[in-house]
């Protein structure tokens, strides 16, 4: 039985075709049928009704199904994954109902420009192939968020394909690994919204053609030092199978070999760098999400008098949400070891100096400054901080 659904813009701009999308993956339609926006402004909607099904832990994108069985992605950017989140702001979560032009946030357009990234905004109809989804024209023209710009044709009921139809990803989790080289060309696995991203040793192991034959899989991307292996909406279900059929020793992470020449070494080291803070970053993005909601909740607390600063509980409770802060040279040395193949403990211990409490008050002091044979060393307070355990782990 054949149903239609109104799409709507979530963001004001210049609506155009997703064929005209600079990302290869989506404008082929691989990923599914939809439409994409230049963005004027960086206030988010929800383009259509339904319940939130997947919020991005870099907050990049946001997925909604609806209540007839569409799945509908909102990509925020291109390649904005690699930004850990920092230019986004949302104000939804998984299992929130929402509806129609309800907001979903913000993006700061300046930032992922600054980064070097496109703010093409991309709604994807991600079942597209299982619900034979058809959308009318799109004519490239200003819209405003919430404005309708499409209708989705799909079918409902028996004629539809079901996901139980579909391979699991945990059958063909073995063949993948197979046909990237095996377990001892994997030197690291993390992933976005939509891909797994590989880190091999050699990417000429790897056989494109057969990866992209298996069940679920839609396309095989080689960019950023990775090899990117793209399977949709279904990437946490390939991502759990994949890594519950590697050992912790295939998960270690080696550097990758430097190509010769002047731009293929720069875009090796920018792709180096930028996987280095990725795979530190990303295992603890939900700890830091978290201790800041309690931090939130603290000054709530303060705010209505509910605790004072000096009592026991606020005392507690603070020191569980400021401890991930504080130490986070020390957590990060692990995650950054962990991707660079270094002594995890040797970069714990090297996190442990630089948030050392009388460093840190040396930093705080008047002159803060070590003098050693006639010359004086600046001291810096560094807990809290990202790169200089990032550049030690780098160097280590």
């Amino acid at each position: 039985m054949a149903t239609k659904l109104t799409l709507q813009a979530p963001v004001t701009g210049k609506l155009k075709p997703i064929t005209s999308v600079t990302d290869a993956v989506f404008a082929s339609e691989k990923m599914g049928k939809g439409y994409a926006i230049e963005p004027d402004d960086g206030n988010l909607v929800a383009p259509v009704s339904g319940v939130i099904s997947f919020v991005a832990p870099t907050k990049h994108a946001v997925a909604i199904l609806t209540n007839t069985g569409v799945e509908v992605l909102v990509h925020l950017g291109l390649d904005t994954v690699m930004m850990k989140g920092a230019p986004f702001e949302l104000a939804v979560q998984a299992q929130q109902p929402i509806m129609a032009g309800q907001p979903l946030g913000t993006m700061d357009l300046a930032a992922i420009k600054a980064a070097g990234h496109a703010t093409t905004v991309v709604v994807v109809i991600t079942n597209t192939a299982d619900i034979a989804a058809e959308l009318t024209a799109i004519t490239p023209q200003a819209v405003q968020a919430g404005q309708a710009v499409t209708t989705c044709t799909f079918e409902t009921g028996p004629t539809a394909k079901t996901s139980d139809q579909a391979t699991s990803p945990a059958a063909i989790a073995t063949q993948l690994i197979e046909l990237v080289g095996g377990q001892k060309n994997i030197n690291s696995l993390i992933h976005c919204i939509t891909r797994l991203r590989f880190y091999l040793e050699d990417d000429n192991l790897a056989d494109d053609a057969a990866i992209k034959d298996l069940p679920g899989v839609i396309d095989v991307v080689k960019a950023g030092g990775q090899y990117q292996v793209v399977v949709g909406a279904a990437v946490n279900d390939f991502y759990n199978a994949v890594m519950a059929n590697l050992t912790p020793n295939t998960t270690a992470t080696a550097k990758t070999p430097r190509p010769t020449g002047l731009w293929p070494s720069i875009k090796w080291a920018f792709g180096e760098l930028v996987g280095v803070i990725t795979a530190a970053m990303m295992p603890i993005i939900g700890l830091l999400a978290g201790a800041g909601i309690v931090k939130g909740l603290l000054a709530m607390a303060l705010g209505f008098k509910w605790l004072t600063a000096t009592a026991p509980l606020y005392v507690l409770i603070s020191a569980i949400a400021d401890g991930i802060f504080h130490f986070l040279p020390v957590i990060l040395g692990v995650t950054a070891a962990k991707k660079l193949g270094s002594n995890q403990i040797v970069l714990a211990t090297v996190g442990g100096v630089l948030v050392y409490p009388s460093l840190a008050a040396i930093a705080g002091s008047k002159t803060p400054s070590l003098l050693l044979f006639g010359i004086h060393f600046p001291i810096m307070n560094y807990a809290a901080s990202v790169f200089p355990i990032l550049v030690a782990a780098w160097y280590t």
